[in-house]
Parts: structure tokens; sequence; C-alpha cells
């Protein structure tokens, strides 16, 4: 297949591109830079990290173990299985 037949593709499949995170990664590639994985986030999702981000820098951590313990062996699973997979229980 030649440029020009290439290229005519990539215009037909970019006209019909209805996804905004790809348009924007192929701008971001359109500029000579990578786009920011920041930029592809939610508004929610970008919350939740700056919220995560403030109660560490604020010192309200705790440790995984430590909240484990008050568990049962059985809740353990599920909350680590949840935790891995995305699963809500």
């Amino acid at each position: 297949m030649d440029i020009q037949t290439e290229k005519l593709e990539l215009i037909e499949w970019l006209s019909k591109l209805s996804d905004t995170s790809t348009i924007k990664e192929l701008k971001a590639i359109r500029k000579g830079k990578e786009a920011d994985w920041w930029d592809s986030l939610s508004k929610a999702q970008k919350e939740d990290i700056e919220a995560g981000l403030s109660d560490l820098e604020s010192g309200r951590k705790k440790i995984l173990s430590k909240v484990l313990s008050s568990f049962s062996p059985k809740s353990k699973i599920k909350i680590l299985k949840s935790k891995v997979l995305n699963l809500e229980f």
C-alpha cells in the first residue's frame, strides 16, 4: 500500500472518530509531544486523586495491614480482591 492510500484511509477513519480522548492524543502527537494521562481522567477521578494526595500531605493515612487486622479472614480476602479487581461487595 502506498503512502497516499494510507493517508486517505487515516483521513476517512479520523472523520468518523467520535472518541475525544483519541482526538486529544492525536493532536498531542501532531504537536510533537505525548499526551498527559492526567488530561484523560474524568473530573471525579481527578478530585479523588487530589483528595488522596491532600490526605497524605496532612498525615491522614493508614497502613493497610493495620486496617485489615480488624477484619475476619474471609472479609480480608473480599476486600483485597475488590481493591485489585475493582469489584464491589
